[in-house]
């Protein structure tokens, strides 16, 4: 049940990691500033939002495969309980 146990702790990680990803990325885009240079160096606001929604389907991805582990495991220690019964 350990590894059942440790794939819900990931996943409620990514879950919460998701949900912080998706706040940053709807407060950039409700405040959208404009991009800079200084000292040479340049941020691109647009740059930061198309990184947060990538790395929002990278999450979702690896939240999905987990989800799909999690009911697959859930399944596997469902059926031993149910052949020691």
């Amino acid at each position: 049940m350990a590894y059942v146990d440790d794939l819900k702790t990931i996943r409620d990680g990514i879950a919460t990691d998701l949900v912080a990803l998706r706040a940053t990325l709807a407060a950039s885009l409700a405040n959208p500033k404009p991009s800079y240079s200084v000292d040479g160096r340049s941020f691109s606001w647009t740059e930061y939002r198309a990184r947060l929604v990538q790395q929002q389907g990278e999450l979702a991805d690896q939240l999905r495969n987990l989800n799909a582990q999690y009911i697959k495991a859930l399944g596997s220690v469902e059926h031993s309980t149910i052949a020691l019964s």
